[in-house]
């Protein structure tokens, strides 16, 4: 019976949080060999970080260019969480040059296909004025909505925040729904109004 990916990328998360690190490597090639975009995302960040086996950028840049290129085609066959990781590695330049017409165009097609943490990062492309784009209130208020009805945790937690002065039951009801999605943020808000 083959082994679950998923299982395996935790063992080999444990392997490396416990500094056995080729231990962690060995599971991670078998799954990258396997086209697991997981694994090589995250074969690229040992071999670029860690001293105990010695850093060895070109390795670190093969499993990341590997890594972009599994996203592209599933992004390619419409897999909106593939589209929004490739956003992201454009948006912050994660092994490559960062590029804000590709990092928009990925994020806001994830977004459109209801991706909600695509949703909620495009919204607060507006907000911040992030990927080249003009800060806008009434685009990040469009998006944050529809992130919101989507239940993105971090998404209720600051619709939440929004409007708790003006609102104060409704505000609570947004935070305590993040919470229970276990967003921390909210978590701590709560608690902290638990201790006043």
């Amino acid at each position: 019976m083959k082994a679950d990916p998923c299982e395996l990328l935790k063992k080999a998360e444990k392997a490396y949080e416990s500094y056995q690190t080729e231990e962690a490597i060995s599971i991670l090639i078998k799954l990258a060999n396997e086209n697991i975009p997981e694994a090589c995302m995250k074969l690229g960040f040992i071999y670029r970080t860690s001293e105990d086996i010695g850093r060895d950028l070109a390795k670190s840049n093969m499993w990341y260019s590997k890594y972009r290129q599994l996203l592209k085609n599933a992004a390619l066959q419409g897999a909106p969480e593939a589209m929004f990781q490739l956003g992201k590695i454009y948006q912050y330049g994660n092994n490559v040059n960062i590029d804000n017409e590709k990092a928009l165009n990925f994020i806001k097609k994830s977004a459109e296909l209801n991706f909600a943490e695509a949703v909620f990062h495009f919204a607060n492309l507006y907000k911040f004025g992030w990927c080249g784009v003009v800060e806008n209130l009434d685009v990040y208020n469009k998006w944050l909505e529809k992130a919101v009805e989507l239940e993105y945790p971090e998404a209720l937690y600051y619709k939440g925040i929004d409007i708790i002065h003006n609102d104060y039951e409704t505000g609570l009801s947004f935070i305590e729904k993040s919470s229970a999605a276990g967003f921390f943020m909210a978590a701590e808000y709560l608690e902290d109004k638990r201790k006043c």
